[in-house]
């Protein structure tokens, strides 16, 4: 992280020399990126912050949204809900502006999953569902998978082991198709801890 912040932190005072303000932008918001990695929240919420105020003058719509997504997964560590439902409707304003429907997917996956961990079912459901469909339209098989083993796991929470199986089967599939190895452990433990709930040692 340290050489990682020293190399950005030297091409951002370039890029602020030339006056490239785009690229000025994006160095900031990635400072914010690592202060966000070391869990230094404060100096990650101002870096991200003065970022904003960088591709707004420079006109970057696309990085700008970046930025406000990733203000709202410093305050989802926060547990600010305040200001992440703020930061996702920035964002998800901005991707559906310039039409970024990968953007627009990440965001409500994102959102249902923090919903999800929250114990706000209904709502994690909804999003959930719209960033699957998104994800499906346009063949974003990573948030493909991660909304399906959120709505398995929502299902299992409502009892309804048969369709949570289904759900995490049909996001194993992608996982071991696409190589997401994250996807299928996480996927595998869900089944086994659905197994262990039916009663089902074996499996």
């Amino acid at each position: 992280y340290a050489e990682a912040f020293s190399a950005v932190e030297q091409a951002r005072q370039l890029f602020h020399t030339i006056q490239d303000h785009r690229n000025e932008g994006i160095c900031q918001s990635c400072i914010g990126a690592i202060y966000a990695g070391i869990g230094d929240y404060p100096n990650a919420l101002s870096s991200l912050l003065a970022s904003i105020k960088i591709l707004e003058r420079a006109g970057d719509k696309l990085n700008l949204a970046d930025a406000y997504g990733s203000l709202m997964y410093v305050h989802m560590q926060l547990d600010n809900t305040e200001q992440v439902e703020n930061f996702h409707e920035q964002a998800l304003i901005i991707f559906e502006e310039i039409d970024d429907k990968h953007g627009q997917a990440i965001m409500f996956a994102n959102l249902g999953t923090y919903y999800h961990d929250r114990g706000q079912k209904a709502r994690a459901k909804h999003l959930l569902k719209r960033g699957l469909a998104l994800s499906r339209k346009i063949g974003l098989q990573y948030g493909e998978a991660a909304a399906l083993i959120v709505l398995a796991k929502l299902d299992i929470d409502l009892g309804k082991f048969i369709m949570a199986e289904k759900l995490f089967q049909d996001a194993l599939a992608i996982a071991n198709e696409r190589g997401y190895r994250e996807h299928a452990v996480t996927t595998l433990l869900g089944l086994g801890g659905l197994f262990n709930k039916q009663d089902q040692p074996d499996q």
